[in-house]
C-alpha cells in the first residue's frame, strides 16, 4: 500500500467566521500552534481546502477564512468508530493500581464519543452519578502512519514519540 500524499500538511476542521458554516483548512501561519490559539480566543486565518480531508486530491486554495472555532478534525460521520488499545504502556497500568496485561486490551471508541477542542464531555446515563462512577480522564489519540507498516518492533515505534 502506497503512502497518502496530500497537498495539506496541517488539516484543521472549523467553523468560519465569515460563512457560519463547517469547513476544513491549513492555518496560514505554518508555525501556529492552533490549539493555544484558541483556548486563548486569539483569532487566526487558514486556507480553505475544497474537497475531503480523506481525499487525497482535496486543493488547498488561497481563499483566507477566519476561524470562528475549532472542531474535531473529522466529522462523526467520517469517524465511524476507532479501535483502541487499553492499558499500553506501565505508567498507566500503575497508576489505576492494575497489572500491565500480558496481551493488548482492545476496545472501541464510537463516533458519539468524538469531540473538538474545548469541547464538553458527556459522561453517558450508564455511568451516572459520577460519584459512583468516576470518569476517568485520559484521552484517545489516534495517529495514522504514512507509510504502510506491518510487524513493527516496539523500539521503532518508541522512536516514532
Amino acid at each position: 500500500m502506497a503512502p497518502i500524499r496530500t497537498q495539506w500538511t496541517r488539516l484543521i476542521r472549523f467553523v468560519a467566521a465569515e460563512t457560519g458554516g463547517v469547513h476544513i483548512g491549513q492555518p496560514v501561519d505554518p508555525n501556529l500552534d492552533v490549539g493555544v490559539a484558541a483556548h486563548k480566543g486569539t483569532p487566526f486565518k487558514a486556507h480553505e481546502i475544497i474537497g475531503s480531508a480523506l481525499d487525497p486530491t482535496s486543493e488547498v486554495t488561497k481563499k483566507e477564512l477566519t476561524v470562528k472555532y475549532l472542531l474535531s478534525p473529522l466529522s462523526k460521520r467520517q469517524v465511524g468508530f476507532v479501535r483502541c488499545l487499553g492499558l499500553n504502556y506501565s505508567d498507566h497500568a500503575a497508576e489505576a493500581n492494575l497489572q500491565a496485561p500480558a496481551y493488548p486490551v482492545l476496545f472501541v471508541k464510537p463516533a458519539s464519543s468524538l469531540i473538538g477542542p474545548e469541547g464538553t464531555v458527556v459522561i453517558p446515563a450508564a455511568a451516572q452519578p459520577v460519584d459512583k462512577h468516576l470518569p476517568d480522564y485520559e484521552v484517545e489519540f489516534t495517529i495514522v502512519i504514512g507509510k504502510p507498516a506491518k510487524d513493527v518492533k516496539k523500539k521503532t515505534l518508541w522512536i516514532m514519540f
